[in-house]
């Protein structure tokens, strides 16, 4: 669809033609006039050219490798390096590398290292991987442990592995990030022994009296699942 503007025009005066050079004479009338679409098309790109130059002139339009500062674009540092100065009009950034215990990880503007993570020997952590320049420390689990919290840069907390006692069986053994299960003896079955792999037949009952055992109690009749105890050792 067209667009139209007014434009003030001075019509002729009278019904019949006007001479060239005659004064016209009467009342004001107006005309419309079709806008040229090509014109207005120039002047949008224009428009759009002049937004982008502004945008670069505040740095928001920095190329991939390049940081904001000011009205500049600056070449960021590489991983491993930080910016000692800012980049101006008449020289380009300069870079310093971090010091001993602090990191940067990728190409960046900032003007400190970060600080190397520490493994929370609280948490049950120990170092797998010791910070680099480049790259923050890794942290892993203690012997006995699996990471239950783990992270995008390592575990941040480690729990003790499930002890399967006696009486029970190990039905799945536990990985770096999942406990043990286990299981208790099937009727007429029983283990002797701390994470057992499966369970020896033996006599009824047998694999309950092993386990109360262990735990420092002893079940009458033989039944499992009995409440008739008594107490057989310190802990009662």
């Amino acid at each position: 669809m067209s667009t139209f503007r007014f434009r003030f025009l001075r019509p002729p005066s009278g019904t019949g033609p006007v001479p060239h050079g005659a004064a016209a004479a009467g009342p004001r009338r107006w005309r419309l006039r079709e806008r040229d679409p090509g014109r207005d098309t120039m002047r949008l790109v224009l428009a759009m050219v002049l937004i982008t130059q502004l945008e670069r002139s505040d740095a928001a339009g920095c190329e991939p490798g390049e940081y904001p500062n000011g009205t500049e674009c600056c070449p960021m540092c590489a991983a491993g390096w930080r910016v000692f100065k800012h980049c101006t009009a008449r020289s380009s950034t300069t870079c310093i590398p971090c010091v001993e215990g602090t990191y940067t990880d990728h190409p960046n503007g900032l003007t400190r290292c970060r600080t190397c993570k520490l493994c929370d020997e609280g948490a049950n952590l120990v170092t797998a991987a010791a910070c680099t320049y480049t790259k923050n420390t890794v942290c892993g689990c203690r012997p006995g442990h699996f990471c239950s919290s783990p992270g995008p840069e390592g575990c941040a907390v480690c729990q003790p592995y499930t002890v399967c006692v006696p009486g029970t069986m190990v039905k799945e053994w536990g990985t770096a990030t999942k406990d043990h299960v286990c299981e208790v003896c099937p009727p007429g079955t029983f283990s002797s022994a701390n994470m057992s792999v499966a369970c020896t037949p033996g006599p009824n009952g047998a694999g309950v009296r092993a386990l109360t055992a262990w735990s420092g109690f002893e079940v009458h009749g033989g039944e499992r699942g009995s409440n008739n105890c008594s107490c057989a050792g310190s802990r009662c």
